[in-house]
C-alpha cells in the first residue's frame, strides 16, 4: 500500500474530521490529553509545527484511530473511529495507564492481551 505523509494542515483537518465523527469537542480532547485547550485548535488549523510523535499517538488513541490514519494519505479506506459509547471507558483507561509506572503498565498490557 502506498503511503504519503500529510503536511500539518492536512493532518489537522483529519484530526478534526475524526474528532467530530465521534462527537468529541476540542475541549474534551484537550482534557483527555491533559493539554491546553488552544493546543487542539492550533493542531487542527495546522498552526502547531512541532508535533511530537507522543502527542500524535495520544491523539490517535483518544479518538480511536491509528497513527497511520492521522499522518498519511493511504490508498485504502481509513480506520473507523471508536464509537462514542466506548469513548468514556477509553478515556478512563488511558488516564489510568498514564499514571502507572512503566513496569506496571507493561504487566497490565500483557494481562489484557492474554485475556483478549
Amino acid at each position: 500500500m502506498q503511503m504519503n505523509p500529510l503536511n500539518n494542515r492536512e493532518m489537522g483537518k483529519k484530526i478534526q474530521r475524526y474528532r467530530k465523527l465521534i462527537g468529541m469537542s476540542q475541549e474534551t480532547l484537550s482534557e483527555a490529553l491533559c493539554a491546553d485547550p488552544t493546543l487542539i485548535s492550533r493542531i487542527e488549523n495546522g498552526r502547531k509545527p512541532n508535533l511530537t510523535v507522543d502527542i500524535l499517538i495520544m491523539i490517535a488513541e483518544t479518538i480511536g484511530v491509528t497513527l497511520n490514519d492521522l499522518c498519511y494519505r493511504t490508498a485504502g479506506p481509513p480506520t473507523e473511529p471508536v464509537s462514542p459509547e466506548l469513548q468514556s471507558d477509553h478515556k478512563e483507561v488511558m488516564q489510568v495507564l498514564r499514571r502507572l509506572p512503566e513496569t506496571e503498565r507493561a504487566f497490565l498490557m500483557k494481562m489484557i492481551r492474554a485475556a483478549v
